[in-house]
């Protein structure tokens, strides 16, 4: 008996010796072995099971090639310039403008790209891109119209510019906040084609020209920032904005001062830039070794983590746009300008909100204060005694609003926002005859002004309590500004019609 005690002692040893190798043997095919349970001499000793290393993922679901289309909405801001030479006869006709040259539109974006994901957290890649949104703007518009009804009425415009499109390429730098969402910059080359008519007018006291049509195509960087998450396996969705500068360009013309009156040459430069905010769904080719990738514990909660209280600060892109409209009642006639207002600025955004949600969908409130000194100016020099400057001004805005939308997941969320607008406007002008420099100005004055503001944004988490969250906004204004003064003995009313565009990136912080 005790010689077989040994033996069964030196069987369990080998076998003990030799269950490393046999659970590893085993691994190659499952993640764990199975209970076991061994004899050494007359005992039994159970091994627990043995986890198998986790598998590392090599590749990433933004990996590969990509298509994406979906809205955008562009904002055209800048100015035209106009330098009149002195003519002898008329030197008090000579001289400078400056008139603000803006416009708005909805439109639509397209998209290709590649990129590849390294480190786990490091997004690369470049794509080309095509934006479509029909915008025109108009400087300075006079309308001269006569008490006497035989007479035809009269115009003077400058700066009719219109701009339909632009593409280029872009190169994106992202970093990856989970394995479904990233956040990037990104910067390219832009390309547009602007068709302008410099100038076309025939009204007294103003200058006799019709320009031809002329076509621009221009060049310029852009630079923009984005959000992206992943919706499943294959699709994504994006939030995006990019600011493109155009580089100046310039006309110029010949004219006549009065009807019959002496020629005057004409120089014109153009400042131009476009805002584009665009949300779009993407698809992903991306490789089949990419589809099961582990569930994070995060999206198996049942209760969104984007609930309860928060508050949150970031950076704004603010545009002021709009027009003015300055009536002159002159005994004989009556000239009427409508003039663009055209502002765009950055500044700082604050808000605190509460949030819940019921299965996938979100609903919540908040209040919000921005600040960004936005300023637009028109500016006339005619001669030596001739000055005209109409100025609006706007440094605050802040307001309450309600948000809803749909949780693709416990960490991403996509919404409308619906809120009331309150915004602070300054408006003043100047108009000047006397030589020396004794100028009367019209009264300054301020409104609060109340908007209704539609948009919509896209919000991620991004570690424990901090989210992201990139959001547009528009402010259509209920009231106006209305100033009304006289000047050597002439009537003259303004009335301001301003519209605000936000695009906003925010950092919140959830009091889970």
């Amino acid at each position: 008996m005790d010689k077989l005690n040994k033996i069964s002692l030196v069987l369990g040893i080998l076998a003990v010796a030799t269950l490393p190798s046999a659970i590893q043997a085993n691994g190659v095919t499952n993640s764990r072995t199975d209970n076991q349970i061994i004899t050494l001499g007359n005992q039994q000793v159970a091994v627990d099971q043995v986890p198998k290393p986790p598998q590392m993922i090599e590749k990433s679901v933004f990996d590969g090639f990509y298509l994406g289309i979906g809205p955008n909405l562009t904002v055209l801001t800048g100015k035209g310039m106009w330098n009149t030479t002195k003519v002898p006869s008329h030197p008090h006709l000579s001289g400078e403008d400056s008139w603000p040259l803006s416009d708005y539109n909805i439109g639509i974006s397209g998209f290709a790209g590649i990129g590849k994901v390294f480190n786990q957290k490091v997004y690369a890649g470049g794509e080309l891109f095509a934006n479509y949104s029909p915008l025109r703007t108009r400087g300075y518009n006079s309308h001269v119209t006569y008490s006497d009804p035989t007479k035809e009425p009269k115009h003077g415009y400058s700066a009719d510019v219109k701009s339909y499109y632009n593409l280029g390429g872009a190169l994106r730098i992202g970093y990856l906040l989970s394995q479904r969402a990233m956040i990037y910059a990104l910067i390219g080359g832009d390309y547009t084609q602007f068709k302008f008519i410099s100038h076309d007018g025939n009204k007294p006291g103003g200058i006799y020209a019709v320009t031809p049509k002329r076509t621009k195509n221009v060049v310029t960087f852009m630079p923009g920032v984005g959000i992206e998450s992943m919706l499943n396996k294959n699709w994504a969705l994006r939030a995006q904005y990019t600011y493109s500068p155009y580089l100046e360009f310039k006309d110029a013309f010949t004219g006549t001062i009065h009807k019959d009156g002496p020629p005057t040459d004409v120089k014109v430069k153009y400042n131009l830039a476009r805002n584009i905010f665009s949300v779009a769904a993407i698809y992903h080719f991306n490789s089949p070794d990419t589809q099961n990738l582990p569930t994070s514990p995060y999206y198996m909660l049942e209760q969104s983590l984007l609930n309860g209280l928060y508050i949150g600060a970031g950076p704004e892109f603010i545009a002021t746009i709009g027009k003015m409209i300055i009536d002159t009642e002159t005994s004989g006639f009556r000239d009427k300008v409508p003039l663009r207002i055209s502002s765009y600025y950055p500044g700082v955004g604050i808000l605190g909100g509460y949030g819940s949600s019921y299965k996938q969908w979100y609903v919540g409130n908040e209040l919000f204060a921005n600040y960004s000194p936005v300023r637009s100016k028109l500016h006339t020099i005619i001669g030596d005694n001739h000055i005209d400057v109409y100025k609006i001004r706007s440094d605050f805005s802040y307001g309450a609003a309600v948000r809803g939308g749909y949780m693709f997941s416990p960490k991403l969320l996509a919404y409308l926002i619906l809120g009331v607008d309150f915004s602070r406007f300054e408006a003043n002008s100047k108009q000047g005859y006397n030589p020396k420099g004794n100028y009367v100005s019209g009264p300054k004055k301020g409104n609060t002004l109340v908007g209704f503001m539609p948009g919509f944004g896209i919000e991620s988490l991004l570690y424990k309590n901090l989210s992201i969250r990139a959001q547009y906004t528009y402010s259509l204004y209920t009231t106006n500004i209305r100033i009304s003064y006289t000047v050597n003995n002439k009537h003259i009313s303004e009335e301001y019609n301003p519209v605000r565009s936000t695009f906003g990136l925010f950092l919140s912080y959830h009091f889970m």
